[in-house]
């Protein structure tokens, strides 16, 4: 026998010969290349033999030569089983269409599950999610990374501290940790309210507590500023210190801004080409030809296609190619000191808390050096400088 794979990728059948001349027949055939195995013999004047597809019409032709009969007992491989597929197309195409479905089916979100949420936060998850596009019956090949979600949801949903995002087959699976709530009537122990860094006292607001400064007091960092223990000696209580004490905080930040300045800029055209890996080959699907852009951004997203719970070698592959531009920004000396403090400022809100005001700004110094513009700017600063000391007992 042949081959397996090959025998049923040509196609072979098995032939019965009968006639008078058998055997000068099966030396011709040997002589004219026709291949033929497991041969067989029936009786004197007939046999049978597995014969390849191509060589039947050299087969007939030395049939006829010797006055011999054929007839074809049984007919095996892709060839003839392509033709019964075709004469029985509609089992076929049912067949097809029903995997095709299956197939479908195992690629779209089917449940969305969210754990460590309150029941408010987690209602304003789903809507959010639902939002974004993540629901039951979306294809899962046309949703984002789950590592693109976690990071739009973290920032678009209020009161989420950490949003983890996993997908395990047509299910997506959301862990939530929210912010921590202090609740006013919370008990705190005796404590202290002290400096957290230098300053010159501006304000102060005190719910409990005896203040210890006044305003234009100069405090240093870890300065009692209001008190827990109230009273006269031999009459004390300890009590939580409660309030916000305001001081002028000083800031300095020294500023670069290049005059000449090159960076890349996307322009918003994109092309997106679509492909379908079937074991390491991409086949394209949508997006021929070639990127029409001198210089882009690629970016690639790749989904594994599922088949119920089984990783399929097929993988659905999507490359985003966004054109981007060199750009060549100038800056005379007065735009580069007004950009240097727009610049100063943004860095100066990520030092300080998010309810401090700016009560006045200076700029120190200004140098141009080789090719950049050099700023020293000082700031003034209105912040709550309290923050809260346990009183240990002994104190």
């Amino acid at each position: 026998m042949k081959n397996h794979w090959t025998s049923f990728f040509a196609g072979y059948t098995k032939v019965k010969i009968s006639g008078r001349l058998i055997e000068p027949l099966l030396n011709q055939c040997a002589k004219s290349g026709v291949q033929m195995w497991e041969l067989r013999r029936l009786s004197e004047d007939s046999c049978e033999m597995y014969v390849y597809l191509k060589h039947i019409k050299e087969l007939r032709h030395i049939v006829r030569h010797y006055r011999c009969k054929m007839r074809f007992t049984e007919k095996k491989g892709l060839p003839f089983w392509s033709i019964r597929m075709l004469h029985n197309s509609g089992f076929v195409i049912g067949i097809l269409g029903a995997l095709m479905i299956m197939f479908l089916l195992s690629n779209m979100v089917w449940d969305i599950e969210i754990e460590g949420a309150e029941p408010d936060t987690e209602h304003k998850l789903r809507q959010a999610i639902d939002e974004y596009g993540v629901k039951r019956g979306k294809p899962l090949f046309l949703l984002p990374d789950a590592a693109i979600i976690q990071q739009d949801l973290t920032i678009g949903v209020d009161g989420i501290t950490w949003l983890g995002v996993e997908r395990t087959g047509t299910t997506y699976h959301f862990q939530v940790v929210e912010e921590k709530r202090v609740t006013p009537d919370e008990v705190k122990g005796p404590q202290h309210l002290v400096a957290k860094k230098q300053a010159v006292i501006h304000d102060l607001f005190i719910e409990e507590g005896q203040p210890l400064v006044t305003v234009n007091d100069y405090v240093e960092k870890g300065d009692i500023l209001v008190s827990g223990i109230l009273g006269k000696e031999g009459q004390t209580k300890m009590a939580s210190a409660k309030g916000e004490v305001l001081g002028e905080v000083w800031y300095q930040s020294t500023v670069y801004i290049p005059m000449k300045t090159k960076f890349n800029v996307l322009t918003g055209e994109k092309v997106t080409k679509r492909y379908m890996n079937v074991s390491g080959i991409s086949i394209p699907i949508w997006g021929f030809g070639d990127v029409p852009y001198e210089q882009f951004e690629q970016n690639e997203k790749q989904t594994p296609l599922l088949f119920f719970k089984w990783t399929t070698p097929i993988t659905y592959e999507e490359s985003s190619y966004l054109e981007k531009k060199v750009v060549q920004r100038n800056y005379d000396k007065k735009s580069a000191i007004e950009q240097g403090k727009k610049i100063g400022k943004k860095e100066l809100f990520n030092r300080i808390d998010q309810d401090a005001t700016i009560k006045g700004e200076k700029v120190l110094h200004q140098s141009v050096e080789n090719g950049k513009v050099k700023l020293i700017i000082h700031y003034q600063v209105i912040e709550n400088i309290s923050v809260e000391q346990p009183i240990i007992q002994g104190d």
